[in-house]
């Protein structure tokens, strides 16, 4: 199996995208959330502050919008390799990837009890220095690669937190599988709660939509992986919802190979608010995504609903996603 997603994220978007082992493991870590998909055999959890990707398919997190700051964990089958020749393949595939790309650290950690190798690297990424941090965990017959890419100017002020990310990291014999929320009131017809009470809202997905995470608000489309999710965002300065949209578009230009804006932002309706609605294409790992982004402001806080396809899936699902708008009321 190619390491696909290993690749990937420098294309991904920074989004404005079962039981555990014991009942003290069900229950989110204090201070954090958790950021793993369904159906893996570990629980991922980052810092509350932080915002999570799973609603992109990718088990992690990023901290900053305006600079890249990505955690992620990956597996991958072991397919008879060393764990020596897996690390020589990854490294490999950044050469390729990324310009200017070199080791400049390698040193020994404990992590749960194990020595593991966590290796940094150094590259550029539109024309700004930037920090890889990495390592390989193997579980099963898998190996697991747990990595942060970063700005370099960032790198010291937020790779405590980024170990403190991965010391909280737990495998677990049971695949994770979100549970469904419940809440006072009913959902629309042929439609499912999706958000816990702790947001400000009530978002539905359909009833044949699988729920993405239990701490965030996302679901997708079992089918065929289509999925929506709802993400806040609060400026640390004041900023008009136009001028929000206006620096998503600049790192979805720099993010994505073969961007392109379809539609410029255009007036709709969100919960009874004004609302902007925008849509853009691009190819992550080599398949040509098509996406929906509704804004909304209530408060000091952004929302932002996105829907997210293959460019061959976009128009199947496209009645379901107007019943998701339809159906999203802010509290």
């Amino acid at each position: 199996m190619k390491l696909r997603k290993m690749i990937v994220w420098l294309l991904l978007l920074s989004f404005c995208l079962s039981l555990l082992a014991s009942c003290s493991r069900n229950q989110e870590k204090k201070g954090m959330i958790l950021a793993t998909c369904p159906g893996e055999y570990f629980r991922l959890y980052i810092p509350e502050s932080w915002t999570s990707t799973v609603g992109l398919g990718i088990s992690g997190g990023y901290m900053l919008s305006t600079l890249l700051s990505h955690v992620s964990l990956t597996g991958y089958p072991k397919e008879n390799k060393s764990p020596e020749e897996f690390r020589a393949e990854t490294e490999e595939k950044y050469s390729e990837t990324y310009s200017v790309f070199s080791k400049i650290d390698e040193s020994s950690r404990e992590w749960n009890g194990q020595s593991i190798t966590v290796s940094q690297y150094s590259f550029l990424f539109r024309e700004k220095e930037c920090r890889l941090y990495q390592t390989i965990l193997e579980y099963s017959d898998s190996y697991y690669v747990f990595v942060f890419l970063c700005n370099a100017s960032i790198f010291d002020d937020y790779i405590g937190q980024v170990q403190s990310i991965l010391d909280n990291l737990e495998f677990s014999e049971t695949p994770y599988e979100a549970k469904e929320k419940t809440v006072s009131g009913s959902a629309p017809e042929g439609m499912k709660l999706a958000s816990s009470k702790k947001y400000s809202y009530f978002f539905y997905i359909p009833e044949n939509w699988s729920l993405t995470n239990d701490s965030m608000s996302a679901g997708r489309c079992p089918d065929d992986g289509t999925n929506v999710s709802v993400m806040e965002y609060k400026p640390d300065d004041s900023m008009s919802v136009e001028e929000y949209i206006a620096l998503c578009r600049k790192e979805y230009e720099g993010i994505f190979s073969d961007f392109q804006m379809e539609s410029e932002a255009r007036e709709t309706e969100l919960g009874g608010r004004k609302a902007y609605k925008i849509t853009f294409s691009g190819r992550q790992d080599g398949v040509m995504y098509r996406f929906d982004q509704v804004f909304a402001v209530k408060g000091s806080k952004i929302y932002v609903l996105t829907y997210t396809a293959a460019e061959e899936q976009y128009p199947t699902h496209t009645e379901e996603w107007t019943a998701i708008l339809r159906a999203f009321v802010f509290r």
